[in-house]
């Protein structure tokens, strides 16, 4: 079972241990995911809203809230229609001085990499 390696033995025990530990664990993860789902349902009611506006101070947290960071990485669609947030440490690693963020249409892709609209390659 992969997911036992998401647990420390510890956990592990206390869950085999405890079933109401486990039942109000399983809960919780079954009333994040119904949240989730909701919210990519509601498209322009207020909770979708709300949730936006968390994802977005989140992700402009993580990019320590560098504007050309966050005009290049922090989407404008709907929430649902890909991932909330990317996973904990990607928007962190945008700030890497080794990492540069290269944003704009792709044109088309050529042998050693992609050429931008702009010919940026």
């Amino acid at each position: 079972m992969d997911y036992l390696e998401n647990f420390t033995p510890e956990q592990i025990a206390r869950f085999e241990s405890d079933p109401s530990l486990c039942a109000a664990f399983d809960a919780a993860l079954e009333s994040d995911q119904t949240l989730k789902f909701a919210l990519t349902l509601d498209r322009s009611g207020r909770f979708q809203k709300w949730a936006a506006s968390k994802c977005q101070d989140y992700m402009t947290n993580m990019l320590g809230g560098n504007p050309r960071l966050c005009d290049a990485l922090i989407p404008g669609y709907p929430l649902g229609c890909r991932r909330m947030t990317p996973a904990p440490g990607y928007l962190e690693a945008m700030r890497d001085p080794r990492v540069t963020v290269v944003a704009g249409k792709v044109a088309k892709f050529v042998e050693k990499g992609i050429e931008l609209e702009t010919g940026r390659r």
